[in-house]
Parts: C-alpha cells; sequence; structure tokens
C-alpha cells in the first residue's frame, strides 16, 4: 500500500500519526512498545493527527530526527527493539514534503517495557486501535509468550494425581470424543487416550515419578475450579440486552460448555427447510458448523487468566459471541479471515482438536465465511475490543424492516444525546458502558490521564442526568465500584 493511501485509510489501527517528534519521549515510546507486544504498526511523523493534514518534517532535520528516534528507542526500552526508520517525500499541492515512518515489527521476546517506567508499570499494548498499560494478567501472558510457553500448560498445583483419576479423565474424553465423531469412519479412528499422550499435550506434568495437573486438565475436568472459566448464556427480546427471555450458565469441563452453548444457540434460533433442486433441505438458519466453530474459538482463544466469563447472547437480529481477551500473538482481524492462526492455549487446543470439536488450524473461519456466501448470509462480524473480542453471526429471519426500525431508534438516540447537550468523550462514556465499567477502564478507553476531571465532570454529571448509575450506590467509594449506562435509550 502506498504511504498516502495508509494516511487516508480510516480503519487502519496499526498508525498513529504526529505532527513532529514530541520532547516528551514517552508519548511515543508507549506506543512504540504497544506496537512490540501487539501485532506491530507504523508511527508517521509529519502529519496531523485528527486532521490527517500533511505537515511535513524540515528537509535539513530529517536525518537528526532518525538518529535521535533511533537512539531513544535503543536507550529506552527492553528487550531491544530494531525499528525500521526511513523518510519518503511526497507531493502535496506541487509541494515536496518529507515524512518520518518508524515501522515496529511484532517482537518474539515479550514484555517490551520502558526502563524508567519498569516492567510493571511501563508494559503497553495496543488493542482496538488505541495504547493502554497492561494488567496483572495480560503481563503474565506476555511473559509467558515471550518464552514460548502459556499459561494452560503450567501446573496447577503440586498435588500428585492418582492412577485412577487419570484413567477416569482419559476415558471421559475417549467417550466424548467417540460421542463427538460427525461420522462412523471419525469414530473408528479415535484413539483411547493414554497417559503418554497427556504427557505429550503437555496436560499432565511428569516429576519424579509422579504426575501433576497443569491449569488445562483442571480446565478439562469435571471440577473446573476456574471460577470465570464459564459460559454465560442469554436470550434477549429485541436487539438490546434490556430484557431477558432466557438464561443459563455453563461451568464445569470446557469442551462440555461448548457443546451445551452450542444447542443453547441452536434452542433459540429458526429451524426451517430450502429446496435443493428436486430436494428438500432442512436446516437452521445460520450454518451449525459456524455456531460451534465460533464457540469453540472462543473457548479456545480465550485469556484464562481474565476475571470475566464467555457470553453467547441471542437477539432478534444476531448471535453475539464475546470472547475474554483481544486477538493473540500479533494477529489482526484481516489474518484469521485470511486463515492465519496464533494458539493462545496450546494443551487446550491440542485436546478440542482430539474431540472433533477443531478440523484443521485456521480453516475454520475461512469455512464459515464460504458458506455464509454460498447460503447468501452476512459474513460474520469481528470486533476487537478494549479487553475481548466479538463475534456478531447476523440472523437472515432479520429483515429488511427491522433494519429501518433500527435506523429510526439511531436517529431518536442522537436527537436524545444532542437534547442533554453531551460532550463527545461522555457520549463514548456512555456507549463503553453498556456493561459494567471501572473509572480506570473507562479513562482508558477515552484516553484520559486526569482522573480527578474524568470522575467529577464526565461521569458524576452523567449520574446526576440519570444516564450512568454505581453498581454499588451506597459505597461511591469502593475499591469494586463500577458504572453502568442505564438509560436504554442511549
Amino acid at each position: 500500500m502506498l504511504l498516502i493511501e495508509e494516511i487516508f485509510k480510516d480503519e487502519n489501527k496499526n498508525i498513529e500519526f504526529k505532527e513532529s517528534l514530541p520532547n516528551d519521549n514517552k508519548k511515543y515510546l508507549k506506543t512504540i512498545c504497544s506496537y512490540a507486544n501487539s501485532y506491530g504498526g507504523k508511527l508517521i511523523i509529519g502529519v496531523e493527527d485528527n486532521t490527517k493534514k500533511i505537515i511535513g518534517v524540515e528537509k535539513e532535520l530529517i536525518h537528526f530526527l532518525i538518529d535521535k528516534l533511533t537512539n531513544v528507542i535503543s536507550d529506552s526500552i527492553t528487550p531491544q527493539i530494531i525499528p525500521n526508520i526511513y523518510y519518503e517525500e511526497l507531493i502535496d499541492n506541487g509541494c515536496s514534503k518529507y515524512l518520518i515512518i518508524c515501522e515496529i515489527y511484532c517482537g518474539s521476546s515479550t514484555p517490551y517495557f520502558i526502563k524508567s517506567l519498569g516492567k510493571e508499570k511501563g508494559t503497553f499494548v495496543r488493542t482496538a486501535g488505541s495504547t493502554r498499560p497492561v494488567d496483572e494478567s495480560l503481563l503474565k501472558e506476555l511473559e509467558l509468550r515471550g518464552r514460548l510457553k502459556s499459561f494452560d500448560e503450567q501446573i496447577y498445583h503440586m498435588i500428585p494425581l492418582t492412577e485412577k483419576e487419570i484413567n477416569k479423565f482419559c476415558y471421559d474424553l475417549t467417550e466424548f470424543a467417540k460421542n463427538n465423531a460427525k461420522n462412523e469412519n471419525e469414530k473408528n479412528a479415535t484413539k483411547v487416550l493414554t497417559i503418554n499422550q497427556l504427557l505429550s499435550w503437555g496436560a499432565i506434568k511428569e516429576i519424579d515419578g509422579k504426575y501433576y495437573p497443569t491449569n488445562a486438565y483442571m480446565l478439562l475436568s469435571d471440577n473446573n475450579p476456574f471460577e470465570f472459566n464459564m459460559i454465560q448464556c442469554g436470550l434477549f427480546k429485541g436487539n438490546t440486552r434490556k430484557i431477558f427471555i432466557d438464561k443459563k450458565d455453563y461451568s464445569g469441563a470446557i469442551y462440555k460448555q461448548i457443546d451445551e452453548a452450542y444447542q443453547f444457540v441452536l434452542k433459540h434460533i429458526n429451524f426451517g427447510f430450502d429446496f435443493k433442486g428436486l430436494y428438500r433441505v432442512e436446516s437452521y438458519e445460520l450454518p451449525e458448523r459456524m455456531v460451534r466453530e465460533i464457540i469453540c474459538n472462543a473457548v479456545c482463544h480465550r485469556q484464562i487468566m481474565s476475571n470475566s466469563a464467555i457470553q453467547v447472547a441471542v437477539y432478534d437480529n444476531r448471535v453475539e459471541i464475546t470472547s475474554p481477551g483481544t486477538l493473540y500473538g500479533g494477529l489482526t482481524i484481516s489474518m484469521i479471515k485470511s486463515g492465519r492462526t496464533a494458539i493462545r492455549n496450546k494443551v487446550i487446543a491440542n485436546a478440542l482438536k482430539y474431540l472433533h470439536f477443531i478440523e484443521q488450524w485456521g480453516l475454520g473461519i475461512i469455512s464459515s465465511i464460504e458458506e455464509c456466501i454460498e447460503r447468501n448470509i452476512r459474513i460474520p462480524e469481528f470486533i476487537e475490543m478494549s479487553e475481548a473480542f466479538r463475534v456478531n453471526l447476523y440472523r437472515p429471519s432479520y429483515t429488511q424492516q427491522d433494519t429501518q426500525q433500527d435506523t429510526q431508534q439511531d436517529v431518536l438516540q442522537d436527537s436524545y444525546l444532542i437534547m442533554y447537550n453531551l460532550t463527545s468523550d461522555m457520549k463514548k462514556i456512555l456507549t463503553f458502558c453498556i456493561i459494567p465499567r471501572t473509572l480506570n477502564e473507562i479513562m482508558i478507553h477515552i484516553d484520559k490521564s486526569d482522573r480527578v476531571n474524568v470522575k467529577y465532570n464526565m461521569i458524576d454529571k452523567l449520574i446526576e442526568m440519570k444516564l450512568l448509575s454505581m453498581t454499588i450506590p451506597d459505597k461511591p467509594t469502593s475499591k469494586n465500584q463500577r458504572y453502568i449506562t442505564i438509560n436504554k435509550n442511549v
């Protein structure tokens, strides 16, 4: 892609612009760290951020600024990052203008952090087009990724497993794999799971002749101890979460959670028939394989250390699957659509492949998209959020009339916001707080660092307007306090 196209391509979230090189190095070092810890990106100097107006860099300063940028990155960030820094000349209205491009690649020695801030406060990641500091769980994941390890292969506790426990575990998974097979050939080809296979996956570890469970082993067990590693399913009236019709929470072994969540969706979407040539074919309105694939991916690639559950929501117009954790290992949405994959939980991925949930790495998304095109269904929508990843599967039964009603409702919502004379940041807060959020999460989302200003001039005003509420109103200063949008018209 040409540089000029990159500048004006709004949806490119891997590019940040600076009119000039800031005197405060930390302003751009945070961005550079986030690129190395995430999926890479470019810092372009000489372009006004908001307007995309090309200002340019003085030709005489180009080499000085490139040397300065190179030295600052080398001296300030660890492990060492090797940036690709160069300049380009553009013709703007007949005049030559020069831009400096600092390209950072996705790093393999994570976490990268600013030395002066330390690892805990100086590590940043890139999510949904913005730079944010990491929390404890994400820092731990980056450390494991830098050592080519995953959280699910770490030992859960140093209490050895008995032979009886391991044999039952192997039997349960073997039986499920046979029952989950798509045909008799696949069922007959399913091998009995053994201790050696568990060792090969990394599901158990052998130390001094004794076997110890990993986090993956516990997650695949009926007595799964991870409180938030569950799937919350809900059926809603309309296209918002205002009115619950049905709700189920599935815990226990994660492979059973996948099956239960899958059945929940099938129960609440339409089943009908169509004709292929002379034959009547019965099917669900959404491809069954796609529904199961997306739920399976949510479990396989979720951030296990997150204190959030996977959520599967069925609305009138869509099925929405939200998984804790952003895309892993430098992946972008365009990459996963093309079949690229990066496995966050290696042991769990191997187990799900054995259980016939996963057919072939990276092909599930491509197959789902192709099936949607074949059936003239809207392809899945992939959304990277600040701390989660969401996939929307749009239901064909959602009519054009419904779409028009939604458009009218959007106009009403805009009028409603204008009536309250809300700032753009206040609007962002209301949209962001559809689910409960902490003050820190809100500040990161709207990119503000003045805690007092955000609290008293934005959040408190929204509460006074009865547009926002506290989850613990009787304890306003509670450390567990969160804020949620209460007026559903917004």
